[in-house]
């Protein structure tokens, strides 16, 4: 009974966790399995990771990247080192010029 109580205040009082600063996380579940999402921003309410190997943008609802975690659809791997990190965001930015330059 406690464990019903505990899911249901989990689902309607959540606090959003926000995802590690430089984290990367696997995949191991659903449409991106195999994949791994390095995370850059959070802007509005949706957090925005790059996709290794296919390096590509990835935007996450904060909701779903919350649920994401909670069922482990998505599992924290490691903080990036500095040098890697900046690899990856650097990717980042070139694919979010790329995308932005089309509009």
């Amino acid at each position: 009974m406690k464990e019903i109580y505990n899911n249901l205040l989990n689902t309607f009082f959540h606090k959003n966790i926000a995802p590690h600063k430089k984290g990367a996380y696997a995949v191991e579940r659903g449409d991106y399995v195999g994949e791994f999402f390095v995370y850059i921003e959070t802007k509005n309410s949706e957090h925005f990771f790059l996709s290794l190997p296919k390096l590509i943008i990835r935007k996450v609802p904060a909701n779903s990247f919350h649920i994401g975690l909670k069922e482990k659809i998505i599992v924290f791997v490691e903080k990036l080192p500095d040098s890697i990190y900046r690899v990856c965001y650097e990717q980042y930015k070139k694919n979010y010029l790329k995308e932005n330059s089309k509009a």
